[in-house]
């Protein structure tokens, strides 16, 4: 019973990570999913240079902010989370 809890709490660790990468991520996904991805010129001028759209600026503004949002609601809901269920224990204690 022991070993089955504690593959168990390595599965819930190991999901939460997965979940915070996922948060990271996502926004930034979204915002170029939107934009598209027409703010690189790979051929350059004609000399094979890689460029960088003067627009890029536009996936920066939307994106950071964006994943900043999700982080902090994931830590909100998460701190709310971890306050019931320590209310939930100190009740059941009494």
């Amino acid at each position: 019973m022991l070993k089955l809890g504690t593959e168990s709490f390595d599965d819930s660790s190991t999901l939460k990570s997965m979940t915070l990468v996922t948060l990271i991520y996502l926004p930034a996904n979204f915002v170029s999913s939107i934009l598209g991805m027409n703010r690189f010129d790979f051929d350059g001028d004609g000399t094979g240079a890689f460029t960088i759209s003067k627009q890029f600026w536009i996936f920066i503004v939307l994106a950071v902010p964006l994943t900043l949002l999700t982080l902090a609601s994931w830590y909100v809901v998460s701190r709310r989370t971890r306050r019931a269920r320590e209310r939930q224990m100190e009740g059941a204690a009494d």
